[in-house]
């Protein structure tokens, strides 16, 4: 709030400066009484004896009219307040899907434990054998026997579909970086297959870039604009991992042609004793509620040697609004134009601090 603030009034008084300096207002003209009256002690006290006739006429609750507007701000701020409040939790309730509940925790409990036909993240005890569970739960769980029955599905649900590919993304080690008390640093050399080094950027890179690409650090491809303002923090067990670090490598469409590269990494060792964490991006989409899911599988590689697991679902239904109602509807309005008038009250109260009379204590004002 400070800094909205800072932000605000700088370019309040900007704009003010530029209005004054561009469009100066004019300055009033002023012209001598010719007749001017001189004021007997007999003006004064009849002027004196009107104000005491008014002051006589004020009811008690007009006495004071400074703390009136004090007390008349404050209930029009709790009563804006308690609406947004009141509003915003029916809309909470008008909104709340047990249908979404029940699919991330499905989909949460695929992936965590052991099923029929796939092996669970939980499972995993040593790094090695994550290559079997991303053969079992990411690649042949996935449109299974479809060069016979041509179908595109998940074996936990006909309903189900995986959209785009699996996306793998590995953060290592730094060589010979000792931890300490300090943070950690990850490695973002370029490296030859096998992680070896030198590397050597030869002619047709781009061209097998299948090949070269898992050895090449994914910060290089991000301008400074998105690893500054568009880079957010993955919540492990052990830490926080970046999301614009480390070293990636895609899966395919096909089971067939998903296992090759599979096989690739599994050959030249891409994960090694080196590797801190890794992610398994990818997103499912479910045509009969209408629900994409989001899921980020992380599997974390201590300094200690200890592996933790992790499943992150989010469930998230891209038209809200066609399901909500009518009651929702009307809800959604409401909650909207409320805050509009959340809005305008922190806009004016930001840059017309002296509105209504009112001024900070101790700074004028009536009693």
């Amino acid at each position: 709030m400070a800094f909205l603030f800072l932000i605000s009034d700088t370019f309040k008084f900007v704009v003010m400066s530029i209005d004054a300096a561009s469009w100066p207002k004019p300055e009033g003209t002023y012209r001598l009484d010719e007749n001017p009256k001189t004021h007997t002690r007999t003006d004064y006290l009849k002027m004196r004896l009107t104000t005491l006739k008014s002051q006589l006429l004020v009811t008690e609750e007009h006495l004071h009219e400074h703390l009136n507007l004090r007390y008349q701000l404050i209930a029009v701020d709790l009563w804006l307040y308690g609406a947004y409040f009141l509003l915003l939790m029916c809309l909470v309730l008008v909104t709340q899907d047990s249908l979404m509940y029940y699919n991330t925790s499905m989909v949460q409990r695929i992936f965590s434990t052991n099923q029929t036909y796939s092996l669970g993240l939980n499972a995993v005890q040593r790094l090695d054998q994550l290559y079997l569970f991303i053969e079992s739960a990411l690649i042949k769980s996935f449109n299974p026997n479809e060069t016979e029955t041509g179908k595109h599905r998940w074996r936990y649900g006909d309903h189900t579909c995986k959209l785009g590919v699996v996306r793998l993304r590995q953060l290592r080690k730094k060589e010979n970086f000792h931890l300490g008390w300090g943070d950690p640093e990850y490695s973002n050399l370029d490296y030859m297959p096998r992680w070896e080094l030198p590397y050597q950027r030869l002619a047709y890179t781009d061209k097998y870039w299948h090949i070269y690409e898992p050895w090449l650090p994914l910060s290089a491809s991000y301008s400074f604009f998105e690893k500054t303002f568009m880079n957010f923090e993955h919540e492990g067990y052990f830490q926080s991992y970046p999301e614009f670090a480390g070293y990636i490598t895609m899966l395919a469409r096909t089971t067939h042609n998903s296992m090759k590269v599979l096989d690739y990494l599994k050959k030249n060792h891409w994960i090694t004793r080196q590797t801190a964490v890794l992610f398994m991006d990818f997103t499912l989409y479910n045509a009969d509620a209408n629900i994409f899911t989001i899921c980020t599988l992380l599997l974390e590689h201590t300094p200690f040697g200890t592996i933790f697991p992790k499943v992150n679902v989010l469930s998230i239904k891209m038209q809200v609004l066609d399901q909500l109602g009518t009651l929702g509807f009307i809800v959604a309005i409401l909650y909207i134009f409320v805050v509009i008038q959340f809005a305008k009250s922190l806009v004016v109260t930001i840059c017309y601090p002296g509105i209504d009379g009112i001024h900070p204590a101790g700074e004028g004002g009536g009693s």
